[in-house]
């Protein structure tokens, strides 16, 4: 009896020991599937390899692999232990191989980070399936973590005054008073790749107008949306920014006046803000551009600009 439970506790181990990212059952004509990332993190436009290892035990098994956000596809190649024929198709989203043999297939990819955030990190999940002829599915995948761009790009409030010049602390900032702030937008081009078509976009709160800006480099302007609240949108075209560049804008703003509309109450002439608590000063801004070396699309993000409105 303990013999019998020594080993049913051996196999349970065998079994904990295997990685996640591999479907080792059979199903149906795919006798395994393994995905892999050959990194576990990368950082914006970091190129990173990986590979889908396919075995099938009859011909036609479809392979698909569509990119998560934050990732495009540089280069697929196949590779077959016994000379097996495939028809492979893909682009910048996604990948899919017609497995026409039985043989074990391996579909190597190069992908490059092309979305990220300013303050933090995301893990994205890469998610390979394989389909047979009868409609049997298996599938593997792995993580990837992008990292962020703390070096540099980012959205940072430098200070808020009353019209008497009286300084104000970003989490006092009074009630029904009007109130002027500055922020800055700056970046610097820490990549090995130029920053090929840059520009900003930057949505403003509901409560505040933006009354002057000033940028390093390229031209800025401001659209308007009309809605329960009528909110502006910053686009600041910069242009290339090499190896090593960097720019700033400096953004100058004010609460609105409360035309007494919205929510039901009767405020009109009043200043915002109306109500105490947290306001977001915009929703952060968005760096987006071409990657110097691929031409793919980037991104970053910062976080969104917080205040504390007090009685």
């Amino acid at each position: 009896m303990k013999k019998v439970f020594a080993v049913a506790v051996a196999v349970a181990l065998m079994l904990s020991l295997i990685p996640a990212t591999v479907a080792m059952a059979q199903v149906g004509d795919i006798a395994s599937i393994e995905k892999t990332f050959d990194s576990e993190s990368a950082g914006l436009c970091d190129h990173v390899t990986g590979s889908i290892v396919i075995e099938t035990l009859a011909a036609s098994v479809v392979v698909t692999d569509e990119m998560p956000e934050g990732l495009a596809l540089v280069n697929v190649t196949v590779a077959t232990t016994g000379g097996g024929g495939y028809e492979l198709d893909w682009d910048e989203n996604s990948i899919e191989v017609t497995l026409n043999a039985v043989d074990v297939y391996t579909v190597s990819f190069e992908v490059q980070v092309t979305d990220v955030l300013s303050y933090d990190s995301i893990v994205v999940t890469n998610e390979a399936t394989a389909t047979d002829d009868a409609g049997n599915v298996d599938s593997a995948s792995d993580d990837l973590e992008l990292l962020p761009y703390t070096y540099y790009f980012d959205k940072t409030f430098e200070g808020a005054w009353l019209e008497d010049g009286t300084n104000v602390l970003q989490n006092e900032v009074p009630l029904g008073t009007k109130v002027y702030f500055l922020m800055y937008v700056d970046g610097y081009n820490s990549l090995s790749v130029d920053m090929v078509d840059a520009y900003v976009k930057d949505n403003l709160g509901g409560d505040i107008t933006l009354d002057e800006w000033y940028t390093s480099t390229g031209t800025a302007g401001v659209s308007k949306t009309t809605g329960k609240t009528e909110k502006q949108h910053l686009l600041w075209t910069i242009g290339t920014v090499a190896s090593g560049g960097s720019f700033i804008s400096d953004l100058y703003v004010s609460t609105d006046i409360n035309t007494g509309d919205g929510n039901g109450k009767k405020a009109s002439g009043h200043q915002e803000y109306t109500e105490a608590g947290p306001h977001d000063l915009n929703s952060g801004a968005t760096l987006k551009f071409n990657a110097g070396d691929t031409g793919f699309l980037c991104s970053v993000s910062s976080a969104a600009v917080s205040i504390t409105v007090v009685e």
